[in-house]
């Protein structure tokens, strides 16, 4: 997904006044979306999963703006990677989905932290 950025906002960081765009990665196929970008927390194939699309947003666009006239990027001299499969069932999963061991090992953490930080309330 790609966010157009304004003219205002090039001219406020020293940028030439013309269309900029970056890249980013659509939320809802994230695994850590859920709990506030937090889920990831709960597994390794979590945000394994996350850090795969990331890098396959960017390579699909790098190769998209490598082929524009006059682009930044058209000299560019770069070899994809190969990416490990994208598992769509981890997409935009709820905590509700987390094993609850886990959950549960996660809570206690937390909580043990705050009690020892002086924190509980």
């Amino acid at each position: 997904m790609r966010w157009p950025q304004n003219n205002e906002w090039a001219a406020a960081n020293n940028l030439p006044d013309e269309r900029i765009e970056i890249a980013v990665a659509d939320p809802e196929k994230l695994a850590s979306n859920g709990l506030m970008a937090f889920a990831g927390f709960f597994d390794v194939s979590h945000r394994k999963h996350d850090y795969d699309y990331g890098r396959s947003v960017a390579q699909r666009l790098l190769a998209e703006y490598k082929l524009q006239l006059g682009s930044v990027f058209s000299n560019l001299h770069w070899t994809p990677k190969t990416i490990d499969p994208i598992d769509e069932n981890l997409n935009n999963i709820q905590i509700s989905q987390v094993d609850k061991t886990k959950r549960q090992e996660v809570y206690d953490q937390w909580r043990r932290q705050s009690v020892a930080g002086g924190t509980e309330g």
